[in-house]
């Protein structure tokens, strides 16, 4: 099966010079709707400014819309409450693992959901994780000193889980500040933990995951081996590729966003033209297929790059011949152009680069079921 992919992408790069393309993004943007007609309230986007932090950017934001649809309320929660705590997972896995386990600052959905079924969560008010009172985060010298001193205990013989903590804590709360341990609600005490659940409502376990790749079995879960997966989840449930992207649509139209992960290291994805696209005009339609979306995965031209807030999408007509997707960015070169932190994506980039999405159970529930076996 391998060999006969890499065939295909020999071909495919012979006949057509697709992904290394210099890009005209601004004909190929021209495109785009004016109007979204189907949109899911969010919050305004936020900018992660100098840090590998896009997926606590891009989770938090997803739950705060969950959260205003259970509940109707609007609550801008702490990126940095789930970025803390996530290294003090990370620095545990490190630690069980000898000193052999993926050790940096990304992440995946399921991390902050591991964190908020742990340890809560607070609101942006209450831990804005920038002590220094500086206005942009700066995670590069925080990373750097955490993945040093961890490695440096495993090399010495050292490492264990309190250790790890030990040695890591004064580092993160220097550079963000100490989490509280209890926080007010309406004039009332609580912990974080507490808010999480009694108050906003979230429910860890009410969300999964999706993907779309062949050489994985169809409608069973299974692990997507990426950098980022540090805690081998193996819960995504893999469709056809036809079934992914229905999925995202029908999701968008009865009120569900997503969280997605996603390559962008195509010249069609924009800097600073607020666009992911395929260009030039990628393959023919019925190359976008999932044999060659598979083939670009494992021979890691599509790789796990960044997540982003999926919120909204303009069905294809008569004057727009593509379907298009509002995404919410965190990105800062997002907010140096006019969208103002989204971007415009064209439904040929999320079919071949779109990894993953993760979504309310119930509404995978309620569309899968006939699909059950």
């Amino acid at each position: 099966m391998k060999n006969t992919l890499v065939i295909i992408l020999m071909l495919l790069f012979v006949s057509v010079p697709i992904l290394g393309a210099e890009a005209n993004l601004i004909d190929q943007c021209s495109g785009r709707p004016a109007k979204f007609s189907v949109q899911v309230p969010h919050s305004a986007p936020k900018c992660q400014w100098n840090t590998l932090t896009c997926w606590a950017f891009a989770t938090t934001s997803f739950l705060e819309s969950e959260i205003l649809r259970e509940t109707d309320q609007t609550v801008e929660l702490s990126r940095m409450w789930v970025v803390y705590h996530a290294w003090l997972l990370k620095a545990d896995n490190f630690a069980k693992h000898h000193g052999d386990a993926q050790l940096a600052p990304g992440g995946l959905p399921h991390d902050v959901l591991t964190v908020i079924r742990r340890f809560g969560i607070v609101r942006q008010s209450d831990y804005p994780g920038i002590p220094d009172d500086s206005t942009k985060l700066n995670h590069q010298a925080l990373d750097k000193c955490i993945i040093r001193k961890l490695n440096t205990l495993a090399k010495n013989g050292g490492l264990n889980r309190m250790r790890a903590h030990a040695t890591i804590m004064p580092i993160l709360d220097q550079f963000l500040g100490r989490p509280p341990e209890n926080i007010l609600w309406e004039n009332q005490s609580m912990t974080p933990v507490e808010f999480a659940g009694n108050i906003l409502k979230i429910q860890p376990d009410q969300y999964a995951q999706v993907t779309s790749f062949t050489h994985l079995p169809w409608y069973r879960h299974a692990e997507l081996v990426l950098p980022d997966n540090w805690q081998h989840y193996r819960h995504f449930l893999n469709v056809p590729l036809a079934e992914f992207q229905n999925l995202v649509h029908h999701a968008l139209q009865q009120g569900y966003s997503m969280v997605i992960d996603m390559d962008l290291s195509e010249s069609g994805y924009g800097r600073k033209e607020p666009c992911a696209v395929l260009v030039p005009e990628f393959l023919a339609a019925d190359s976008l297929t999932e044999t060659v979306r598979t083939a670009f995965f494992e021979q890691k031209t599509t790789s796990d790059d960044h997540l982003q807030h999926l919120v909204g999408y303009a069905p294809a007509d008569s004057v727009n011949n593509f379907v298009w997707y509002l995404i919410k960015d965190s990105l800062d070169w997002s907010f140096k152009s006019y969208s103002g932190g989204y971007v415009y994506m064209r439904e040929d980039y999320l079919k071949m680069k779109v990894l993953s999405f993760m979504v309310h159970r119930e509404f995978l529930e309620n569309e899968m079921i006939p699909k059950r076996h």
